[in-house]
C-alpha cells in the first residue's frame, strides 16, 4: 500500500493520534478511517513491513505520518519492520518518538554527502599530497530498546560510500530481547503463597518489598538471569487485585497497570474486562476456592445398634413384622373356619414373626401347609436381614461414625445457624466479580451471607463451631500446616476435597497502552520535553519518562522462556518445594518460641490401626435398650396394675350390690 500523508492532513492544525483534522471535509474523514482500517491488508498476512520516505517532507507531513502508525496501531505489533529515510539531523530523534515505543525493528537510512580520500600518486599514500572528492552515501541507524545500559537509544551501523561495496547487512535485524543491558522492571504484587510471598521493608503504603522464596520470585530470578535484567518490587497502594469501577477504569494492581504505573505485575487471574486494559501471560493453573470447616465429629457411640440401618428401612421392618403376623392370623382363621380346630391369636402370631426376626422364636403354633409355607419364606427373609445387621454392626462397634464434611456451597447453607467469611483480598479480584454476578441462588446466598475477616481471625470462629471460611486452597493448606497441626501432624480443621474454580489460569500482567493517552505530537511539539544527556561526549535525546512510558514489547520473550519452564513441568516442583520449605520454617518457628499456644490447634482422637477389642463404649447401646425395655415392662405393670385394681373394685361392689 502507497499512501500520500499530504492529502490527509491539514495544513494550519494537526489533530490528535487516532483521528482526522476536525476541519476536514466528512468525505476526507471517512477516507482516513478506511485507511486506518485497510492499513495491514488481509489478516492472513504474518509479515509486515513499513516504509516511510520522510527525506523531502516538512514537520507537518512527518506529523501526520506518525499519527497515521499510532492510529493503525503500529505500537500493538513490535515484530513490525519499520524502515525511514530521511536526513540525519532527525535521526535519533525520530527513532525514539513514541510512535516507535513497542518497534523492536526499526531502522533509518539518513543521506549524505560523504568525503571520500583519494591518492594521486602511488598506492598506499605514499604520495606527497592528497585531495578530496565528494560522493553520496548512507548512514545507517537503528533502534535498540536496552543497548544504553537497560533504556533505549539509537545505535549507528555502518557508513556506506556508494561507490564501494555493500557492507555486510546480517547484523541489521538482530534479535534485541536476548539481552536486557541489566534494564530495571518495576513490578507491583500482593502476598499470596505459594505463588508470592515477600517482606514489607517499610510500614508506608506502596512501599518496596524484599521477595521471598515462591512460584513467582523463581520464575523472576529464572528470567532475569537468562535475560540479563534487575527489578522492583512494590506492594500495590490500596493492597487490592483490581476492579472494574463505574467509570470503566480499574483500581489495584490493573489500575497499575492501566496508568503504565507499572511494567508488570506478579500472579494475576484473567477477566474479559481486565485482557482489555493489559496483556497476560499464562504460568499456572488457577486454584480452587475451598471451605475449611471443623473436621466431621464422631458419632454417639449409643446409637451405634440403629446405625446400620437406615431409619426407613426401621419402619418397612417393623411394618412387615406386622404386616406377616396378620397374614399368618388371617391364613390360620380361615383354615379353622372351614375345618375347625385351635385358634391363633394376632398377637402371638406378631410375637413369633419378631422371635424368628431376632433368631430366638417360640414354639411354633400347629399349621396347615399355607402356614408352613408363609413361615418358610419368613425364615429366608429374617436370614437375609440378619446377616446383613450383622456385618454392618461389627463395623460399626469397631470403627465410629462421623458426621457429614461440608464439601459444597450447597452443604453450606443447608446447615442450621452457620456463618461464613473470607479475607479482605479474595473479594477485591475474580471471586468479587463471580460470586456478585452469579444467577445460582446458592451462590447468591454465599455471597449475600459472606463476611470479610483475617485469616487467623476467621480459622478461630471455625475452632470455636458453626463457622466455615472460604478462601484458596493452596493458600490456606499453608496456614494450617503452619499454624493449626501439631508435630504428629494431627488437625482439627477440614478442607473440602471438592472445589470451586472461579478463574481460567493464573499468570503475569503486562501493561497495555491505550490510545487515548497518547494525545501526543510530533519530536517539534513544545508539549515533549527532552533531555540532553552527555555521555562520552556522544549527545543522546531522550523523553522524559515522567511525562510517557512505553508499552510492554518484552512481553513475547518473556512469554516463550515462561511456556518453556512450564512445560517442562519445573513449576510443579517448585511448588511443591517451596511448599515444603515454608511447613518447615514455619514449625521450627513454632517449637523454638517461648509461647506458641496460641498458634498450635488441639489435637485430634488417635486412632489404632490394629484390632479393637469392644468394650463398655461400643456397647453402651445395648445396655441402653435394656433399661429402655426393663423401663417399659415397669409401665406397663403399672398399667396392668391400675387396670386389675379397678376391675375388682367394680367386681365387689357388684358383688355387695347384689347380696343387699
Amino acid at each position: 500500500m502507497v499512501v500520500e500523508v499530504d492529502s490527509f492532513l491539514s495544513q494550519d492544525q494537526a489533530p490528535p493520534w487516532d483521528q482526522p483534522a476536525p476541519d476536514q471535509p466528512v468525505r476526507e474523514q471517512e477516507s482516513y478511517s478506511q485507511l486506518v482500517q485497510r492499513f495491514w491488508g488481509d489478516a492472513t498476512l504474518t509479515c509486515h513491513t513499513v516504509l516511510l520516505d520522510l527525506s523531502t517532507s516538512n514537520t507537518t507531513n512527518t506529523r501526520g505520518a506518525l499519527r497515521l502508525l499510532e492510529a493503525a496501531g503500529l505500537w500493538k505489533r513490535p515484530e513490525t519492520r519499520v524502515v525511514v529515510v530521511g536526513v540525519v539531523a532527525e535521526a535519533e530523534a525520530l527513532l525514539l518518538h513514541p510512535t516507535f515505543r513497542n518497534t523492536l525493528y526499526a531502522l533509518y537510512i539518513a543521506l549524505q554527502t560523504l568525503p571520500s580520500p583519494r591518492s594521486d600518486r602511488l598506492p598506499f599514500g605514499r604520495g606527497s599530497g592528497q585531495t578530496e572528492v565528494e560522493s553520496e552515501g548512507l548512514q545507517v541507524y537503528r533502534r535498540c530498546e536496552y543497548c544504553h545500559s537497560g533504556e533505549a537509544g539509537v545505535e549507528l551501523l555502518f557508513y556506506w560510500n556508494l561507490t564501494s561495496a555493500l557492507p555486510d547487512t546480517r547484523e541489521i535485524f538482530q534479535d534485541q530481547l536476548e539481552n536486557f543491558m541489566g534494564h530495571e522492571f518495576q513490578i507491583r504484587s500482593l502476598p499470596f503463597f505459594p505463588y508470592m510471598d515477600y517482606q514489607r521493608d517499610k510500614e508506608e503504603i506502596g512501599t518496596t518489598v524484599t521477595p521471598r522464596d515462591s512460584l513467582d520470585v523463581r520464575m523472576l530470578n529464572t528470567l532475569a538471569s537468562t535475560l540479563n535484567f534487575t527489578y522492583e518490587i512494590r506492594e500495590q497502594r490500596e493492597r487490592v487485585w483490581g476492579l472494574e469501577q463505574e467509570n470503566g477504569s480499574f483500581n489495584g494492581i490493573v489500575g497499575d497497570l492501566e496508568r503504565e504505573e507499572a511494567d508488570f505485575c506478579t500472579l494475576l487471574a484473567p477477566t474479559p474486562g481486565r485482557i482489555r486494559v493489559m496483556g497476560y501471560s499464562r504460568l499456572y493453573p488457577s486454584d480452587v476456592i475451598t471451605v475449611t470447616s471443623l473436621k466431621p465429629t464422631l458419632l454417639p457411640q449409643h446409637l451405634a445398634l440403629i446405625r446400620p440401618f437406615a431409619g426407613e428401612l426401621w419402619v418397612i421392618l417393623l411394618v412387615s413384622v406386622v404386616l406377616w403376623g396378620a397374614t399368618l392370623w388371617l391364613l390360620h382363621g380361615a383354615w379353622r373356619r372351614l375345618a375347625g380346630g385351635p385358634g391363633l391369636g394376632i398377637i402371638p402370631a406378631v410375637l413369633f414373626g419378631w422371635g424368628v426376626l431376632l433368631e430366638t422364636p417360640p414354639p411354633a403354633p400347629a399349621l396347615r401347609i399355607s402356614g408352613r409355607v408363609l413361615v418358610g419364606w419368613w425364615l429366608v427373609y429374617c436370614l437375609v436381614i440378619c446377616t446383613a445387621f450383622r456385618s454392618s454392626l461389627v463395623a460399626h462397634l469397631t470403627v465410629q461414625g462421623r458426621t457429614r464434611p461440608i464439601e459444597t456451597f450447597q452443604d453450606l447453607v443447608e446447615q442450621d445457624s452457620w456463618g461464613w467469611g473470607t479475607e479482605p483480598w479474595v473479594m477485591s479480584g475474580v471471586p468479587h466479580e463471580y460470586l456478585s454476578s452469579h444467577t445460582d441462588p446458592v451462590v447468591k446466598k454465599v455471597y449475600e451471607k459472606m463476611e470479610v475477616l483475617p485469616a487467623d481471625e476467621g480459622l478461630q470462629r471455625v475452632l470455636a463451631g458453626g463457622y466455615s471460611f472460604i478462601i484458596f486452597r493452596n493458600y490456606i493448606t499453608d496456614i494450617v500446616a503452619t499454624r493449626y497441626t501439631d508435630a504428629q501432624g494431627h488437625t482439627p480443621l477440614y478442607t473440602s476435597k471438592k472445589g470451586l474454580r472461579m478463574q481460567a489460569s493464573f499468570g503475569w500482567g503486562f501493561r497495555q497502552v491505550k490510545r487515548s493517552v497518547l494525545q501526543l505530537k510530533i519530536y517539534s511539539c513544545p508539549s515533549v520535553q527532552y533531555k540532553v544527556k552527555k555521555k562520552k561526549k556522544r549527545k543522546r535525546i531522550t523523553i522524559d519518562e515522567n511525562f510517557y512510558r512505553r508499552g510492554a514489547p518484552f512481553q513475547s520473550r518473556f512469554n516463550q522462556l515462561i511456556w518453556l519452564v512450564r512445560e517442562a513441568g519445573i513449576t510443579d516442583q517448585w511448588k511443591a518445594e517451596v511448599t515444603a520449605k515454608r511447613v518447615r520454617e514455619k514449625r521450627k518457628a513454632a517449637a523454638a518460641a517461648e509461647d506458641d499456644s496460641a498458634g498450635q490447634a488441639a489435637t485430634t482422637q488417635s486412632e489404632s490401626d490394629g484390632q479393637v477389642a469392644l468394650g463398655l463404649h461400643h456397647l453402651q447401646g445395648a445396655f441402653y435398650l435394656l433399661l429402655l425395655g426393663q423401663g417399659l415392662a415397669l409401665l406397663i405393670l403399672l398399667w396392668e396394675h391400675l387396670v386389675y385394681s379397678r376391675s375388682t373394685a367394680r367386681q365387689m361392689i357388684s358383688h355387695f350390690l347384689r347380696g343387699s
